[in-house]
């Protein structure tokens, strides 16, 4: 008798939470910050280090406490990531933000202050048999892409290698969100294992 079995590995894992606190004052800073063109279409805000604003104090706790309980908790992680830069994407009607990845960064995030039906976050990646299949029908084991439906106070965090994507918005609200990147505090990899590496010292040994 023939048998049969089907492992998926090596999975993307993806984390949410949810900042359930009021955000009146908030959006409010976030509607008065200076906006430039992004080359999606969409807007970005002109200060790229948003998150170190006072007027977001409780957001950033918010993420950093998330980001450590995700890669402690799921992920087994000893690193501290520290954010490098974050900024608010505006997305009014008619405008997308096409598919991209974030270098130089190890995690990164999204927070939404606003979000619509129609503007989901969809992550993407290139077939595993590296070709392209004309399947019967997509299913969780031959999806090359995934969206995830936000709402307004959603933190979501992915691997910074992943590509996303924001479709067009064709209603009347606008999409803001906010966007940042991460990198390892202090050292990555380890000793034994000979992947160790220093951050923000000198790493000679000899001279």
């Amino acid at each position: 008798m023939e048998t049969q079995n089907i492992a998926s590995l090596f999975s993307t894992i993806l984390y949410s939470s949810k900042y359930t606190e009021d955000m009146t004052k908030e959006r409010e800073f976030i509607d008065s910050l200076e906006y430039a063109p992004n080359s999606s279409g969409n807007e970005k805000s002109k200060d790229n280090y948003i998150l170190r604003r006072p007027e977001l104090n409780l957001i950033n706790t918010f993420i950093k406490d998330r980001m450590k309980k995700f890669l402690r908790e799921t992920m087994k992680v000893k690193n501290d990531l520290v954010i490098t830069q974050s900024w608010v994407n505006r997305n009014e009607k008619g405008t997308s933000h096409g598919e991209h990845r974030h270098p130089n960064s190890m995690m990164s995030g999204v927070f939404y202050f606003t979000a619509t039906n129609i503007t989901p976050i969809i992550f993407s990646k290139w077939d595993d048999w590296g070709i392209a299949f004309d399947y019967e029908q997509t299913n969780s084991k031959n999806a090359r892409t995934a969206t995830f439906q936000a709402v307004p106070g959603a933190l979501v965090l992915f691997p910074s290698s992943l590509n996303h994507s924001v479709p067009k918005n064709t209603s009347d609200e606008v999409r803001i969100s906010l966007s940042f990147n991460t990198f390892a505090r202090d050292f990555l990899g380890d000793h034994d294992r000979l992947t160790y590496v220093k951050l923000g010292k000198e790493n000679e040994t000899s001279k």
